[in-house]
């Protein structure tokens, strides 16, 4: 990745983070994990891009391994958030809280050791938030009390992390496939990545910055 390209789109995961936090009081509790998956991003990516311009590739394996689990927990929660009915809400926060880690620690255990990247763990990350991002925008779609689901910042979000786990669900896909072919774009596709990201940051950022409760209107009760 072009280290322009990564300044950039930092410069815009920061953003939105000092926008949630100024904004924070304002959030309902869903969007409020979003800020905080924000933070997680921009803690993961920052120690990735270091680890990688040091050449410390092993180490940063064990980032990719823990950010997944975490992510995985902090987007589940915010859709359990969204249409889970009360009475499943207990039980579903505690499977979440229990799932995620049982999978990745019994990933690294007999499959992807930490030495390893996790993409097992990324697949799985990005198959299971692109269901559910689809789910809440049906949701969404259907329900008649939604009148514009356009100014809908939770109908963003989802919008805005099905095309981020959509295309990362490619790249991890076939990166390897890539690497071991020594294919002459990789380079190219890395950075198209990056751009993606770029835009998805971009786009969480300017929803909480004109986030808005009294356009949220949907019930999940």
């Amino acid at each position: 990745m072009q280290e322009s390209i990564f300044i950039v789109y930092y410069v815009f995961l920061m953003f939105g983070i000092i926008v949630g936090i100024f904004r924070f009081k304002i959030f309902d509790s869903a969007m409020r994990i979003v800020l905080l998956w924000l933070f997680i991003i921009a803690i993961a990516e920052l120690i990735t891009y270091t680890l990688l311009k040091t050449e410390q590739h092993a180490q940063k394996y064990l980032v990719f391994h823990s950010s997944s689990i975490v992510e995985l927990i902090l987007v589940s929660s915010y859709f359990i958030k969204l249409f889970c009915p009360k009475k499943y809400f207990a039980i579903a926060m505690i499977s979440n809280a229990v799932l995620w880690p049982t999978l990745g620690i019994l990933n690294i255990i007999y499959l992807q050791p930490l030495s390893q990247i996790n993409t097992n763990m990324l697949m799985l990350e990005s198959l299971c938030i692109i269901t559910m991002s689809l789910y809440f925008i049906y949701r969404v779609l259907k329900n008649d009390s939604v009148i514009n689901i356009f100014v809908n910042p939770h109908f963003w979000i989802s919008v805005l992390w099905l095309i981020l786990w959509s295309t990362t669900f490619f790249f991890w896909a076939f990166i390897r496939i890539l690497y071991r072919s020594q294919w002459e774009h990789i380079d190219t596709i890395m950075n198209l990545q990056a751009f993606i990201n770029l835009i998805v940051y971009a786009g969480i950022a300017c929803t909480l910055l004109f986030y808005s409760k009294k356009n949220y209107s949907f019930d999940h009760t």
